[in-house]
């Protein structure tokens, strides 16, 4: 996957699934091989011999027919979880 965007989240309820003090969640949003916007959400534990997990993982539908044009890739969050994603194209520079 070529990264486009990555944030740290504010809050890891969800993706930690209430975690421990201290642990951290990323979110990436990235081009596969096949050319599809997908975004996945890691659970970063504050004691790292524990792992980092892969915990949620969506690909945006026929993204592979546009995807190619993506210039920026900004989240939307509502409360803990990623809501949107706000994509600007090339087009949109020219």
């Amino acid at each position: 996957m070529t990264i486009l965007a990555l944030t740290e989240m504010a809050a890891c309820e969800r993706t930690c699934g209430g975690g421990g003090e201290g642990d951290s969640c990323v979110a990436i949003a990235g081009v596969t091989r096949e050319e599809n916007l997908m975004v996945v959400e890691y659970c970063v534990p504050k004691r790292l011999d524990m792992g980092v997990e892969q915990v949620l993982k969506w690909t945006v539908a026929d993204s592979n027919q546009w995807s190619a044009t993506i210039k920026e890739v900004h989240f939307i969050f509502t409360g803990n979880e990623c809501e949107k994603l706000l994509l600007n194209s090339y087009a949109d520079w020219l």
